[in-house]
């Protein structure tokens, strides 16, 4: 299936505990129906509703789990992403 291009400002909307995209690695993730069972707490997800919370996803060890659960939740990527070189 093709991945869906969304704008940032799309992801921007969805910044609500009943409405919440995030973006990390360029991708978007619908986590409405997971803030509840996150393990890090509810509260940051929905603090970061609507943004890209790269660095603060790598900041913290997630799980081969959280990979998993990551590829259920994926709408599609953020359009123009370029991915940061590691240099």
């Amino acid at each position: 299936n093709m991945s869906r291009v969304i704008d940032i400002s799309e992801v921007a909307q969805h910044n609500k505990e009943d409405d919440c995209w995030i973006v990390i690695r360029g991708k978007v993730y619908d986590v409405t129906e997971f803030i509840e069972e996150h393990p890090g707490g509810e509260g940051v997800l929905i603090a970061y509703g609507g943004t890209d919370c790269t660095e603060q996803f790598e900041s913290v060890i997630h799980s081969q789990a959280a990979t998993e659960i990551m590829k259920e939740l994926e709408l599609g990527v953020v359009e123009g992403y370029k991915a940061k070189s590691k240099l």
